[in-house]
């Protein structure tokens, strides 16, 4: 399974943890307050030094916490490792556009919104007026470290499908390591509004295969200018 997918998973799980104990509550004090309240003809429950029920009280949300703080905080530490990721990836939010770099690799890309351009058509994905003219191309299966920077000021950087949502600030850098496990096309846009042109900053990433993956590699990378060793005399 993915980090995403973990992540997502311990993310309803503590949702629905949260809710069902939010519906229990309100469901007990709705009770207790109609059942035990004093009357006139009748005085109302007292359970004021009940020790036993102290200690039940306080123990449950105890317990709860432990259970729900185990499996966040393994999702936590793992999101934070680097070790054995193998493609690593710098995103970097510019004025109005993203730009990319593939640290392993001699890549650098500019993506900028609209109509995407028929070289980075990948088995049959067909550019939109949606989309980037330079989307991210990431391999599935496959342990990605992101790297986030910003220029001037906060961005946020979000792809559905993939479960990541990172906020960028200026002077700080921040990773995330996302592994996809689904070939496809996915989209994102900024989920918050940080200037006059950051509605325009939709972010496309196409998933495929390693193998496509590589083929891709190879027509993007430039051929690396050979060293002059001059002559000696």
């Amino acid at each position: 399974m993915s980090l995403s997918s973990t992540t997502h998973d311990v993310h309803l799980i503590v949702f629905w943890t949260c809710g069902f104990i939010a519906v229990l509550v309100f469901a007990a004090t709705i009770y207790f307050t109609f059942t035990h309240r004093n009357l006139q003809e009748k005085a109302g429950a007292n359970f004021h030094k009940n020790h036993t029920t102290e200690l039940v009280w306080t123990a449950i949300p105890f317990i709860i916490l432990v259970l729900m703080a185990i499996p966040a905080t393994k999702t936590l530490l793992d999101s934070e490792k680097e070790r054995g990721s193998e493609i690593r990836l710098i995103v970097t939010g510019n004025n109005c556009n993203w730009s990319y770099d593939y640290l392993d690799y001699d890549i650098s890309i500019l993506s900028n919104a609209g109509r995407g351009t028929p070289e980075i058509t990948i088995e049959g994905v067909k550019p939109d007026l949606a989309g980037n003219d330079k989307p991210i191309v990431l391999p599935v299966q496959t342990k990605i470290h992101l790297i986030f920077i910003s220029i001037d000021r906060p961005y946020p950087w979000s792809v559905e499908g993939i479960d990541i949502t990172q906020e960028i600030l200026p002077g700080v850098t921040t990773s995330r390591r996302v592994e996809i496990m689904v070939p496809g096309v996915y989209r994102g846009l900024p989920v918050t509004v940080c200037g006059p042109e950051s509605g325009f900053m939709p972010i496309t990433l196409i998933a495929t295969t390693k193998h496509e993956y590589n083929e891709w590699i190879n027509r993007q990378e430039a051929p690396r200018p050979m060293k002059d060793q001059g002559t000696r005399r």
